[in-house]
């Protein structure tokens, strides 16, 4: 089997799998609405995987051996389609390291939000006390500088094992993209679960410096500016509301006057409509992934 990743292109080989009859049986875990192409169009491999003790990710490298990639510290008990037994130890794990707050956070001009604010800890917008974070809506900056020690991030390889260590910044709880920055390296947008990249080649003991650009939807800014006078005359047809006239400002391509913010043909939103979740929630933090090979 093949999994063929519709999202990043990626093409990666699971070693763990079973033939019974004609059919071949092949355990798969999806992320939250995820999903994946299996494709079959090579021989069996001489010796794979048909049975674990605990989740683990067993994938063939390019070498086509076996990897083991383990993030728990534990024992596991792998059975080969030969019928032996490898038992494996991942070695030492260190715990996920929890980047916590303050964090520095930058808003865009014209939207309605502060030009910057601290979060002590991260939390949806909609919960914050200033109305112009609440309601805000578009692109927002969350910086972050944090420090590791060279003990909690240890060798990348390991001479007595053989074993790597792999490293995933986790987002946890995005809403709704992000695009990142480590030590000023792009790391690329992530718009669905789970908000994870690979940092290995960019993490680095001492100071670290991070960037977050989150992207939310617009509905929250709609639905801020019902929290004003209308400065639009509507008319009704059918279930919506549409301008009655074009407003001047729109016309001469000027600013928008007065507190209001956004602009939509439709009203599509009330005053009271629920509130979207929306920006950077967490927790974010450092993930230690162990590869063994065999």
């Amino acid at each position: 089997p093949e999994f063929w990743d519709p999202s990043t292109g990626k093409i990666s080989f699971p070693a763990l799998f079973s033939g019974a009859g004609s059919r071949m049986l092949v355990p798969i875990e999806l992320a939250p609405n995820g999903s994946i192409f299996v494709v079959f169009q090579k021989p069996i491999p001489k010796k794979h995987i048909v049975s674990y003790q605990k989740s683990i990710q067993l994938l063939y490298n390019k070498e086509k051996k076996i990897e083991a990639r383990i993030r728990e510290n534990k024992t596991y008990i792998l059975k080969l389609n030969s019928g032996r037994k490898i038992t494996i130890k991942p070695g030492k794990i260190s715990g996920p390291y929890q980047i916590t707050g303050p964090w520095k956070i930058e808003f865009p001009p014209d939207l309605g939000a502060p030009s910057s604010a601290q979060f002590n800890e991260l939390i949806s917008w909609p919960d914050h006390e200033n109305e112009g974070i609440k309601y805000f809506s578009g692109t927002a900056v969350y910086l972050k500088e944090f420090i590791l020690t060279k003990e909690w991030l240890g060798h990348l390889k390991n001479k007595k094992t053989g074993s790597k260590t792999r490293y995933y910044l986790d987002l946890g709880d995005v809403q709704v993209m992000a695009q990142v920055k480590l030590n000023n390296k792009d790391m690329g947008v992530l718009w669905k679960p789970p908000f994870m990249v690979d940092v290995t080649d960019i993490l680095k003991s001492g100071k670290n410096h991070l960037e977050i650009r989150i992207t939310n939807l617009w509905p929250n800014r709609m639905i801020g500016d019902e929290q004003y006078p209308d400065d639009i005359q509507w008319k009704r047809k059918g279930k919506w509301f549409l301008p009655a006239k074009w407003p001047e400002w729109m016309k001469n391509s000027n600013k928008r006057p007065g507190p209001r913010v956004a602009f939509t043909s439709k009203k599509a939103y009330k005053k009271n409509s629920p509130l979207f979740k929306s920006g950077l929630i967490g927790p974010v933090r450092i993930i230690q992934e162990v590869v063994l090979t065999f």
